[in-house]
């Protein structure tokens, strides 16, 4: 399904606001998954951000 990779990342960005961290970890892993190639490295990126985030919590 086109688009779905931004709503997951959507999602992500939601849970990280809400400082749940497993979850938008989740979340990003799933935006990475379904992410069209070109994509892939910034939902990665995004992914190292929340895990930093989280392990300073």
């Amino acid at each position: 399904m086109p688009g779905l990779n931004y709503l997951w990342n959507t999602l992500s960005l939601v849970y990280e606001k809400m400082l749940n961290y497993p979850e938008a970890i989740k979340a990003a892993e799933k935006a990475l998954e379904t992410s069209p190639e070109a994509a892939k490295g910034m939902y990665q990126r995004t992914i190292e951000r929340l895990k930093a985030a989280q392990s300073k919590k």
